[in-house]
């Protein structure tokens, strides 16, 4: 027969290829799960929704031109604060350049359009311009970051 050495490494081995496949199928529910949990909120999205079209990209970029045609060049970066209404600006552009990084990570995985990309990061730069038009109107000084000597 089989010598025992033989059969006791044979037994490990199943051992682990069994447990291996009952991982793969737990983590196979849990994805499923959570498939199955992304249709169901999906499914209640109102019916009327276009997909994003380069026209609105375009539309954001003029935005910015105006704003930014009323504004000083910008020789330093900037931080945030000055007035509630120019941190909220900030903290919106922080979310969209977060958001942004999640769908371009995601964009790896699966395809996203690159109009959706395009439209967030020029939604962040909006934002950070919109900032800097509340500093102008508000006559509030951008405060500028300067690095430590």
């Amino acid at each position: 027969g089989i010598p025992d050495v033989v059969e006791d490494k044979y037994e490990d081995v199943k051992e682990d290829v069994e447990d291996a496949i009952e991982d793969v199928k737990e983590v196979a529910k849990k994805a499923k799960a959570k498939v199955e949990h992304i249709v169901d909120e999906v499914k209640d999205l109102p019916k009327n929704l276009i997909p994003i079209q380069p026209i609105a990209v375009k539309h954001i970029e003029t935005k910015i031109d105006i704003l930014t045609a009323r504004l000083p060049p910008l020789k330093n970066f900037v931080i945030p604060g000055g007035h509630v209404l120019i941190s909220y600006a900030h903290l919106a552009r922080c979310v969209c350049r977060r958001a942004e990084r999640y769908v371009t990570e995601l964009d790896k995985e699966i395809s996203i359009s690159s109009t959706i990309i395009a439209y967030m990061n020029r939604l962040s730069d909006y934002f950070f311009t919109l900032s800097r038009t509340f500093a102008l109107e508000l006559d509030v000084e951008e405060i500028k970051w300067k690095l430590n000597s």
